[in-house]
């Protein structure tokens, strides 16, 4: 089950997220998710595992930094050699899915240059673009589009 913190996050409540935040020692999950740079970077010095690790929830940092926006968290990742196709564990998804599922359009045009495969399906057989025109994000649509997704 995910943290308490992840849990608020899910739900769109990041003031009670950012609350819990403050008294205690954030996971590398928890950080990719904040946005706490800081944080992701200990823990990832203190295990440079944790860069490709997975949450109980089956997603990657890189999963959670792209869904929730977090383009400098998405950037330090990839420094540090994270699976920019990684798949989560809980239906195929890979971290550009995830950003254009969650309508970050920096984040996407990050992982596209970082090499992450526009063509990619999740189980359902939907891919990035999908997600984009269903989120009626025509910029993401574009730099989907511009990278050769069809």
């Amino acid at each position: 089950m995910p943290s308490d913190i992840m849990q608020h996050l899910y739900r769109g409540n990041r003031p009670a997220a950012a609350a819990l935040a403050r008294e205690r020692d954030l996971t590398v999950f928890e950080a990719a998710a904040l946005g706490a740079l800081e944080a992701l970077i200990e823990r990832c010095e203190e295990d440079p595992s944790r860069v490709s690790a997975y949450a109980e929830d089956g997603w990657t940092p890189l999963h959670l930094a792209a869904f929730f926006g977090n383009l400098e968290i998405a950037r330090e990742l990839l420094r540090r050699h994270a699976v920019v196709d990684a798949r989560s564990l809980n239906g195929n998804v890979t971290p550009l899915q995830s950003a254009c599922a969650g309508d970050h359009p920096l984040v996407a045009s990050l992982l596209i240059a970082a090499g992450a495969d526009v063509h990619a399906k999740q189980d359902s057989g939907h891919t990035a673009l999908d997600s984009a025109r269903r989120n009626g994000n025509a910029e993401i649509v574009e730099v989907l589009v511009t990278a050769g997704a069809r």
